[in-house]
């Protein structure tokens, strides 16, 4: 199927609807002006740099709108856009490099000496600057130069594409080993977009406030590409900071309809000065997601009046597979809904059988807002994909109601003394002391137990708990065998780039 051009496409039907806005540069611009852009720098990527069907071009940067601006022009002449994470390692970034072999690299102004070296080890890369200046700039940068150098050139020749040609490709966070790109087609982020505009509640009135990192799923495609989709407007943050989020969402000028953000998140935004303030009325549908949430975060945000949907997903999957609809019933508030239009969810045992209601089991997925695959990575893809159907590593439970609960990662899941023990749950208990800011329990091993639990935890600002504390707190709500044996304090959980504590380092330190 051909795959048509929504932002050229608004341009002609509401050319002066406000699209997009760069909240640290101060600019905005309407359908009409991004769709000059877009169509300047598609010509300027055929004609000053060669880039064909299916060339890979990488940005790395901050949240800025030429993200976005990247992302649709690579999508018109059929290149592959590539947002990469700004938080690696120069040797992590190198890996992606490698694999990927792009013919360009945009760069924001403060990694213009990193690219220069994975340039240096990359010989087709060209690299082009970002100018991420102040509102005052004039934006005379090699990428600004291009765009008006480019503006009334159009494009070299027309590129056919369709719904199963790659647009994307985005990293996984490598918990295991290297991280692998996944492919996102243009007809997968399409499927996404039409999965959850009914259960968002999203509309052409809709103003979508990203301030999740654009090299991840969430950032881009909830709620931005849905957005784009519909002819609805996306308010870009460079970074995540709760006052300016609280700042912007109580001005009612912004009009700010819909975000997302993972439990971390909310935690700080509950945590910030005016947070009780702050008027959350004009708020159609706010979604969490990443990890579980803790039931006292959860309590907090909807006391304050936001309108809070918990989903799931990952990167291979859109993201949205599960969400739960604002009205569901109240006892169903920790699940993650149901499934979305189109996506299909099984749940498999260790044994490969199909789980009972309320068993527990692996979240296999299939449809087609899934990935088709892995960039370069055969193995990956014939381990991870049986029949068509995703493997997630995620382990689930489903209600005599069809309500999806996530339990934990599958190998998150340890067993002492015999019997399953899955992080998640002991981390929520533990997560009811008023104390605890964040929490992350992880098994190690154990000569006479085969393994146990090590809670890692840290306290909200001025907070004193012993770590004798923490775990008389478990023994009235646990079982013996999910009691962590030691529990550690640290100043501050690591993090990975999207805001999900790093279980991976915690490990390295166990």
């Amino acid at each position: 199927m051909k795959i048509y051009d929504w932002i050229s496409n608004h341009a002609s039907r509401v050319p002066e609807k406000v699209a997009l806005v760069d909240e640290h540069s101060g600019r905005q611009f309407s359908y009409l002006q991004l769709h000059q852009r877009v169509g300047a720098l598609a010509a300027y990527l055929q004609q000053q740099q060669g880039i064909k069907k299916g060339d890979r071009v990488a940005i790395l940067s901050p949240n800025c709108s030429e993200i976005y601006e990247l992302q649709f022009a690579c999508g018109r002449i059929g290149a592959i856009f590539v947002p990469l994470n700004i938080r690696l390692t120069e040797a992590e970034l190198q890996f992606m490099i490698d694999d990927l072999e792009p013919e360009l690299l945009i760069l924001d102004g403060e990694f213009l000496s990193l690219g220069s070296a994975l340039a240096n080890n990359c010989k087709q890369l060209s690299l082009l600057s970002l100018c991420m200046g102040d509102a005052t700039s004039d934006y005379a940068s090699d990428y600004e130069t291009a765009i008006d150098q480019y503006a009334d050139k159009g494009i070299v020749k027309n590129i056919d594409v369709n719904d199963d040609d790659p647009l994307a490709i985005l990293y996984t966070s490598g918990t295991t080993g290297h991280p692998k790109g996944a492919i996102l087609t243009h007809g997968m982020v399409m499927m996404h977009a039409l999965n959850i505009i009914g259960p968002a509640k999203l509309n052409d009135d809709s103003v979508n406030l990203c301030f999740l990192p654009l090299f991840h799923t969430s950032g881009l495609n909830v709620y931005g590409n849905p957005c784009f989709l519909l002819g609805a407007t996306t308010v870009v943050l460079r970074d995540v900071d709760p006052t300016q989020i609280l700042s912007l969402i109580n001005d009612p000028s912004r009009a700010i309809s819909h975000f997302i953000a993972v439990p971390a998140i909310f935690q700080f935004l509950t945590l910030t000065p005016g947070f009780m303030e702050t008027d959350f009325s004009g708020l159609i549908t706010v979604s969490v997601g990443g990890s579980p949430i803790s039931g006292v975060t959860l309590e907090k945000v909807m006391a304050a009046g936001i309108p809070i949907s918990q989903g799931y997903g990952m990167t291979e999957t859109g993201p949205t597979v599960l969400v739960i609809e604002k009205d569901a019933p109240i006892e169903k508030i920790m699940s993650c809904g149901k499934p979305v239009i189109h996506v299909e969810v099984k749940l498999q045992t260790k044994a490969g059988t199909p789980a009972a209601t309320g068993e527990i089991g692996e979240v296999l997925l299939k449809g087609p807002s899934i990935t088709p695959g892995y960039w370069r990575r055969d193995e990956a893809n014939k381990k991870d994909f049986t029949d068509g159907w995703l493997h997630t590593g995620d382990a689930a439970y489903m209600d005599e109601d069809g309500y999806y609960y996530i339990v934990d990662r599958w190998k998150d899941m340890y067993i002492s003394g015999g019997e399953n023990v899955y992080p998640a749950e002991v981390e929520a208990v533990i997560g009811q002391l008023d104390e605890i800011l964040e929490v992350a329990v992880i098994g190690t091993e154990d000569e006479k137990w085969g393994e146990v639990g090590k809670a890692f935890i840290s306290l909200k600002a001025g907070a004193t708990l012993a770590p004798e504390q923490v775990l008389a707190h478990c023994q009235s709500k646990l079982a013996k065998y999910k009691i962590p044996k030691t529990v550690v304090k640290l100043a501050e959980l690591p993090h990975n780039a999207t805001g999900k504590i790093a279980k991976k380092q915690l490990r390295t330190q166990a």
